[in-house]
Order: C-alpha cells, then structure tokens, then sequence
C-alpha cells in the first residue's frame, strides 16, 4: 500500500461521511452527528494505517475494507431516522461516489507521478461531484425518502451493481496501474450512475408535483362541491321556512280553536307538530366552527339521502389552532369515503363522528360500516380506491396533513367497521 493510496483514502473516507451526513434524514442534533463522523473516520484511518505499517497481503487487506464499509454503514443506521433500505441505498451510493474521485485521482498520479496534483484533483472531483449531486437532487432525494416508503431494496441494487462491476474492472484481469485504460470506463460508468440519480430523482420530483397538483385539484373539487350543496340546503331551508310562513295564520287559527274549545291535549300535540315542523326546516347545527358546521352539514344531508344513520358528537370551539380550510379539507375528504362506504352496506348503514378540541390537542375519529374487502397498495400503504381514476386521493391528502403537522394519524377494520383516527397537537401550547 503506497503513500498516494493511504492519502487518497483519508480523502476518500471524508468525503464518503460528507455525502452520508448531506442525503441521510438525520435523527439526532449536530453534536452526536459530529462525534459519529469523527468516530468512524478515525476507526477507517487507524485501519489504513494498520495495513500500510504492517504491508498485509491481499486478503487482509479486503478484511479491512470490508470491516471499514460496515462501519461507514453502522454510522449510516445509527445517524438516519428511517435504519431500512432507504440508509442502505444512501450508503451504497456513498460508495460508488467516493469511487469516481478516486480513478480519477489514481490516473493523475499513473500519468504525472505527482502525488500532490493527483491528492489535489481527486478532492476536487469529490468536492465537485458532491456540490452538483446536494444542489441539483438532494431536496428530492430527501422528499422521496420522506414520503415513498415502498421499492428502496430494489433501488439499493443499482448502486450495489455499479460499484461491484467498476471494481471488477480496476482488478481483474489486471489492475489499473497495468491498464490504465481500465480507468477511462470505470469514469464514465461512475458518472453514468451520477447522472443517473440527477435524472431519476428529477422524474420522481415530477411525479410528486402531478400528485400534488392532483391533490390540489381535488381540494377544489370537494370545495365546489361542497358550496354548491350548501346552497342547495340553504335554498330548502328558505324553501320550508317560506312554506311555514305561508301556513302560519291557519296554525294560528287551529291552535285558537283548539283553545277555545279546551281541547288541550290536541293542542300540545299540534305544537309539538309544529316544534317539529320549525326544527326540521332549519338547518341542524353541529359545532360552533361556522366551517366544520357547513361540512358535517352538507354530509348529514347527503348520508340522510343515502339512509346512512350519522351519528355525531362535535365538541369544538369557534376558533380553532389549525387553519381551518385543511382541517375542513381532511374532514371532507374522510367522511366522503365514510358515506359513501356505508351506503354501499347492505345491512346496517352508519357513520358515526367524535371530534373535539381541548388547550393541547384536536382528536377527530369517524367510524363507518363497510362491505367487501379492504385493498390496500402496494405503493402507499394506503386503502385503494375501486371507484377508478380520480378518486384515491383523499387518504394520500389526511396523510400528507398529518406529515405537515407531525400529527397522529391511523385507519384500521374490525368486524366489518374500518375507522381513521387523527390527533394534532397545538404546538403553540406545547412551546
């Protein structure tokens, strides 16, 4: 082991931490990330140096590289927040970048012999490498670790590959120092996997933004929807309240002759008619939340025009600690799937609602009846939608919520009920 190769992997080994500490999604303060990275570069330094004092053969040597990666991997499970496939596909891909840094410098220093230019052009080609991969994919490299939990040991192989064809290449059938055009490939390998991420990241970046535009649109829709009910409930009302109107001097005239008479009993009984007929041409109030009250309203309605039982118990007050239009968009967004899922029950057909707020946190919880089997994808982890293209959205949407908020939120079936359960903290209280 020359003194290049030690000094080439001292850069090497700190780079390697560099790219791990900028694209893993850190789980502890800078202090244990700092002392980690230190720990781990001094273990892989103390191990080169064990290995060039000593001139250890061959296959001592690949023990050591290998004691080295597992290291630089412990390091990765122990800093990242998600220890799965996602830290194995970071720190394979630490690896493979590392690696085009160090052809490059090795060829520099087979053509010049100049071992300070060769150190000095390999850290800039790491260096470089590393600014265009943080500028240009870090952001969704990070966001797809955040929100797609599915398909990262599939991923991990690619680098995986990479990496063990262009050390393949360097050693066999002859190392790089022997055929140094040996190098020229394994460059172009390396930075065909580099390209490769910028390209893949930005397709998955394009993808998120369609379903995120698709989940914007869909807000709008429930939106519209739901004003275009309200006025339809609101045009009943009036259309009752003018029919009252219109029949209140022949209620007055029957009430006055049931007095008159003392028929006092039909009296009670036709006031308790009227009660009736008085509350039932109102509009039913839910909670104080003028908002939510217009929600739970609109789908009373259509759960009652679907012979849907809701049952509703609402303790909230008129102002709330969430913005009000993504609470209402989430409460929206569950109970449509509620209704609709009871109204396709043969049997018993209920919705039932408990949603209140107290000084520390908001807890919402529908429950409804349901019949058939619960899918659930592949991709989101998610119960899939059977009603076709356009629809599947409202979950993706409570989950990207409850995402935003660092809120609690789960939906499970039992006994043919599936419920969701959300709970938000108000931060403002806790601080």
């Amino acid at each position: 082991m020359t003194s290049f190769m030690i000094w080439q992997y001292r850069i090497s080994h700190l780079f390697m931490i560099l790219f791990m500490v900028y694209f893993l999604s850190l789980r502890y303060r800078r202090w244990m990330v700092i002392l980690s990275s230190i720990c781990t570069y001094s273990i892989c330094v103390i191990l080169d140096e064990v290995g060039y004092r000593f001139q250890l053969g061959t296959m001592a040597l690949m023990g050591i590289t290998l004691f080295q990666a597992m290291c630089m991997q412990g390091m990765a499970f122990l800093l990242d927040k998600y220890r799965d496939f996602r830290t194995l596909f970071t720190g394979f891909t630490a690896a493979v970048y590392v690696l085009a840094g160090n052809v490059i410098g090795s060829i520099l220093y087979i053509c010049t012999e100049n071992l300070a230019l060769a150190l000095v052009m390999s850290a800039f080609f790491h260096a470089a490498i590393l600014a265009f991969l943080v500028y240009s994919a870090r952001k969704e490299y990070l966001r797809e670790q955040k929100y797609r939990k599915e398909g990262w040991m599939g991923f991990s192989l690619v680098p995986a590959v990479i990496y063990a064809t262009a050390y393949t290449i360097i050693v066999y059938p002859g190392n790089l120092y022997e055929h140094i055009e040996y190098g020229v490939t394994v460059v172009l390998l390396l930075m065909l996997i580099v390209l490769s991420y910028y390209f893949i990241f930005g397709y998955l970046a394009g993808q998120r933004r369609e379903e995120q535009l698709e989940h914007n649109n869909e807000y709008l829709r429930n939106g519209s929807r739901q004003l275009v009910h309200e006025v339809k409930i609101l045009e009943e009302s009036e259309r009752k309240t003018a029919i009252l109107r219109h029949d209140l001097k022949h209620y007055i005239l029957t009430l006055y002759s049931y007095l008159e008479d003392q028929q006092y009993d039909k009296m009670e009984e036709y006031l308790k008619k009227l009660r009736g007929d008085v509350e039932h041409a109102g509009r039913r109030k839910y909670s104080q939340n003028l908002v939510l009250d217009s929600i739970f309203s609109y789908y009373g309605e259509v759960a009652e025009r679907e012979n849907v039982e809701f049952d509703v118990m609402i303790n909230v007050p008129k102002e709330l600690f969430v913005q009000e239009d993504e609470i209402a968009s989430v409460c929206s967004n569950l109970l449509d799937n509620a209704v609709m899922a009871a109204a396709k029950e043969k049997k018993k057909r209920v919705v039932t609602v408990q949603m209140k707020q107290d000084e520390t946190r908001l807890l919402l919880e529908i429950v409804n009846s349901f019949t058939g089997e619960c899918n659930v994808s592949g991709e989101t982890g998610l119960p899939a939608s059977s009603n076709g293209e356009g629809h599947g959205y409202g979950l993706r949407s409570v989950t990207a919520f409850a995402e935003k908020y660092d809120a609690f939120f789960q939906w499970r079936t039992t006994g043919g009920l599936f419920s969701v359960q959300l709970i938000l903290w108000n931060k403002k209280k806790e601080a």
